[in-house]
């Protein structure tokens, strides 16, 4: 009988204990473009402030699946595009189609010298 009490009074607070630690996951997915919307080839996709992402394949598609209690901010980037972020709690949905612009970089002055033996 003792037993039985025991397991009814400690049934229902297992069950809440459960409950506090579900980890909501969500996938997002979409495609990453540049201006003249082609996909961009291993652009990264990058949960922000932690250690961990993916990259884009080679037509600029990607899937990433992340804790939405925790996670607030994806960070998309690439060589020689500008690096943009997409906070999760404005989207309506679960796909991003995403541009980045090309970085240009302009070279001051640049100098040529020969190096050798001249005779």
């Amino acid at each position: 009988m003792k037993y039985l009490l025991l397991i009814i009074l400690l049934f229902p607070a297992r069950i809440f204990a459960q409950d506090s630690t579900k980890v909501h996951i969500k996938k997002y997915y979409g495609k990453v473009v540049d201006e003249d919307n082609v996909g961009i080839a291993r652009a990264i996709v990058e949960v922000k402030d932690l250690l961990y992402g993916d990259y884009c394949d080679k037509n600029g598609y990607f899937k990433i699946n992340v804790n939405i209690d925790s996670v607030k901010v994806l960070q998309f980037y690439s060589y020689g595009y500008e690096r943009k972020e997409v906070v999760l709690a404005k989207l309506h949905r679960d796909s991003i189609y995403l541009m980045l612009k090309k970085i240009h970089h302009n070279l001051g002055e640049v100098w040529l010298s020969q190096q050798g033996n001249t005779k």
